[in-house]
């Protein structure tokens, strides 16, 4: 299945919505310690990814449909001084999408889709602008990103010319499928301070946009 179609994925894009409470390690040895620099966290939001593909006539694959996914995210934010933070994360979600087929050799009508688990470590590196006239507390940052696929599957439907209907699976781990998966994300977000049981902790909402720098699939 996977090589009749012959296709790779070069791109992902992807939005992320970030409403994270952090909680902010104290230390009573020093102000400069590193559990007072140190605010752990949970995310959940929601991603969308677009596949794209080259070396394929639009006439025969006239469409595409995005894939969406929840998202939930485990964070460690160091702050080395006022501006400067690194924020190394563990994100779950899906990646995939659909591509709609018209008329390619025996196919009148078909339907491809790729639907990929993914456990992500990104690794924010963060500029916080510091405001002194408000206690919100936006930030910009710019991310490595690895990715590496834990399970999902490939489908085809089709309809042949003959009026013939045929539906093919195959798991992601028989598939070509790339072990792992590469991108750049850039992002901003803006974080608000509130008292929780006597600790600082911050309440946040960020997006952000992932550029895919290497293909989904292997070379057939």
């Amino acid at each position: 299945m996977i090589k009749q179609i012959r296709v790779k994925i070069l791109l992902i894009v992807s939005l992320i919505l970030f409403a994270a409470p952090r909680a902010m390690a104290e230390s009573s040895d020093s102000s400069d310690s590193f559990l007072s620099r140190l605010q752990v966290g949970v995310a959940t939001g929601y991603h969308a990814n677009m596949m794209r593909f080259h070396g394929i006539s639009k006439a025969a694959y006239p469409s595409r449909d995005a894939k969406h996914s929840g998202l939930f995210l485990l964070s460690a934010e160091y702050s080395f001084n006022n501006n400067f933070s690194v924020r190394p994360e563990l994100g779950f979600l899906s990646r995939g999408g659909k591509l709609h087929i018209t008329n390619v050799g025996r196919i009148y009508d078909g339907l491809y889709s790729v639907k990929a688990s993914y456990f992500d470590i990104r690794i924010p590196v963060i500029y916080n602008f510091n405001l002194s006239k408000t206690k919100f507390k936006p930030y910009a940052y710019i991310a490595p990103l690895v990715g590496f696929p834990m399970g999902g599957n490939v489908s085809l439907h089709e309809k042949t010319q003959t009026g013939e209907v045929n539906d093919y699976k195959l798991k992601l781990s028989k598939a070509n499928h790339a072990a792992a998966y590469f991108a750049v994300v850039a992002g901003a977000g803006v974080k608000y301070p509130v008292n929780i049981l006597n600790h600082t902790c911050h309440i946040g909402l960020e997006f952000s946009y992932e550029y895919g720098i290497t293909d989904t699939y292997s070379k057939m």
